[in-house]
């Protein structure tokens, strides 16, 4: 009768603290992060164990300080009667139970998310494809994404499975990190994974300004991978060469067409060499810790033109970011100076400085005109002539000329040969004079001459002697 008696107080306890157990709470997370597993009750005891062995991670009496398992110093602590768990780890995705001093108890069970990628470092214009893996619990699962700006993946670029996400040709906005959020009940939960985009930042949007003059230094061409990171990514994508070239523009295109100025160096550390295979000295890819920086600095051609920097790699990518340079310059014909073409860009305008003592100083307000004209050059007019280009009141380039003022030089053979002329054009007037005067002289002989006179006698006798 005793034993009947213990049995039915045992069924009658055990049916009371079932009854007061709840069911499993469901928490998700990853690998690497950290949860909470909420508890609202109040009690003057919280005991926090773990599956399997219920191991006692953390135990507060009485508002006392919490007592913590000397393994998971670090990795757990209390908020308000709440376990907080950071630095998740594979022992941790099992039943954890909060133990009250009423006798009831409550389960969470923690369950992991898993992002991962065909591959984590793509090319642009390359699909990223990702997958987000969630256990099956009591509870239903909604699985979203958002890109690394934080928004919703949605739209024609973006092709959406129960697990998984393409991103269809990515580019430098791609490259971060990207969140798979599962929604399930009023919860949600996120898991992470970055991805790395390798593409070359964009171009400058204006064209880079400079000019021919001897004082101005080399001009910077910049070309850079957009983002940090391990150059053994490159490798890992299979980066086959790279090379910078040169395009005039149309109106001075050469009948060869662009030509090579440098290769990219492919051997344990990222190097540009000339064509003929000459090292290339001091560039920014040696300076670079990351080597991700494939700037160049160079002297442009003298009418400027198209620099391009390109990358290709094993499965066909080409990746390349044009470069458009404009060059500030003067022909050598004098009494003018011009900049050279300019081309028709907001908020450009030109500034000329001209010497002090000169005619044409002072000038009138900028911008002037490209072309400046000087009416009659003199001795105050020579020294240094500047050309401006700005934008904004900021100085993209500067072109000068030392204008210098010379008496023409005499050629010898020009004095002899006017001189000789001038000799026979004398001797001609001489002769002329002489003819015309000699033509005079014997007029007037003529008409100074006695006439002859005629008898004219009644009875006239020949002439002869007559005696008397």
């Amino acid at each position: 009768m005793k034993l009947c008696s213990m049995k039915i107080v045992i069924w009658i306890t055990t049916t009371i603290f079932s009854t007061q157990t709840e069911a499993k709470v469901v928490i998700y997370g990853q690998l690497g992060d950290t949860v909470m597993l909420p508890n609202e009750q109040r009690s003057r005891e919280v005991r926090w164990t773990r599956e399997p062995g219920r191991r006692a991670l953390l135990t507060m009496l009485s508002n006392s300080v919490p007592s913590i398992d000397p393994e998971m110093i670090g990795r757990v602590s209390l908020s308000g009667y709440s376990l907080v768990l950071k630095d998740l780890k594979l022992e941790d995705f099992t039943v954890f139970k909060c133990h009250l001093s009423n006798y009831e108890s409550k389960e969470y069970q923690l369950y992991q998310i898993k992002v991962s990628a065909v591959s984590a470092t793509v090319l642009a214009t390359q699909d990223l494809s990702l997958s987000c893996t969630v256990p099956k619990s009591d509870v239903s699962t909604i699985i979203s994404w958002s890109d690394p700006q934080d928004q919703k993946a949605e739209g024609s670029r973006f092709r959406l499975g129960e697990h998984t996400l393409t991103v269809l040709n990515v580019s430098a906005r791609d490259h971060g990190k990207w969140t798979c959020i599962v929604t399930y009940g009023t919860s949600k939960a996120t898991a992470t994974l970055f991805a790395t985009v390798v593409d070359i930042s964009p171009s400058p949007p204006q064209p880079l300004y400079t000019s021919l003059s001897s004082s101005s230094p080399s001009l910077l061409l910049p070309c850079s991978l957009h983002t940090r990171f391990d150059s053994s990514a490159l490798g890992s994508v299979g980066l086959k060469a790279g090379h910078w070239s040169f395009a005039p523009f149309p109106w001075d295109a050469a009948p060869e067409g662009p030509q090579k100025l440098l290769d990219l160096s492919l051997g344990p550390q990222l190097r540009w060499e000339t064509p003929s295979g000459q090292r290339l000295n001091g560039t920014a890819l040696e300076t670079d810790a990351d080597r991700t920086n494939l700037s160049i600095s160079r002297k442009v051609e003298e009418g400027g033109g198209l620099y391009t920097c390109t990358l290709e790699f094993n499965s066909g990518v080409t990746l390349s970011r044009t470069l458009r340079v404009e060059v500030l310059r003067r022909p050598g014909a004098q009494p003018h100076l011009h900049p050279g073409p300019l081309f028709a860009a907001q908020g450009l305008e030109l500034k000329w400085s001209v010497p002090r003592q000169s005619s044409l100083s002072p000038l009138p307000a900028s911008p002037h005109r490209p072309l400046q004209g000087i009416p009659r050059v003199s001795e105050k007019d020579k020294g240094i002539w500047k050309c401006d280009l700005l934008k904004d009141d900021k100085v993209l380039a500067t072109a000068t000329l030392n204008l210098r003022t010379e008496r023409v030089p005499v050629d010898a053979w020009l004095v002899v040969s006017v001189c000789g002329a001038a000799v026979v054009l004398f001797l001609l007037l001489a002769l002329v004079f002489l003819c015309v005067r000699r033509h005079r002289q014997q007029k007037m002989f003529m008409r100074r001459r006695r006439k002859t006179k005629y008898c004219r006698c009644k009875h006239p006798q020949v002439k002869g002697f007559y005696r008397s």
